[in-house]
């Protein structure tokens, strides 16, 4: 299937399977090449957009933290528990079970 879905939607409907399935019988080896080539420069790009968004994101958190440990002296926020990364929910979890 995933390599008639030209959509890369992970359905496969007629008109999509009959001209996918044509290109692939039809296309010579330099229509091919193209088509690698197009898809290769593609799949670039979104890696590029989730790597900036990424970066977005830790930048983000890095703020978060930083105004968390600011005003942790401050209110009854008091010290804030290490987590590690590997199982972060289950510690929050067991972070919200605790009595206060």
């Amino acid at each position: 299937v995933m390599l008639l879905d030209n959509d890369g939607d992970g359905w496969l409907g007629y008109a999509e399977f009959v001209r996918s399935f044509y290109r692939l019988i039809d296309g010579g080896d330099f229509q091919r090449l193209c088509l690698m080539q197009s898809n290769i420069n593609t799949v670039k790009h979104l890696v590029g957009r989730v790597l900036d968004s990424t970066a977005g994101l830790d930048n983000r958190m890095q703020a978060l933290e930083d105004r968390l440990l600011t005003h942790s002296g401050q209110g009854e926020c008091g010290e804030l528990p290490a987590f590690a990364a590997t199982n972060l929910p289950e510690q929050l979890m067991d972070l919200a079970r605790k009595p206060k």
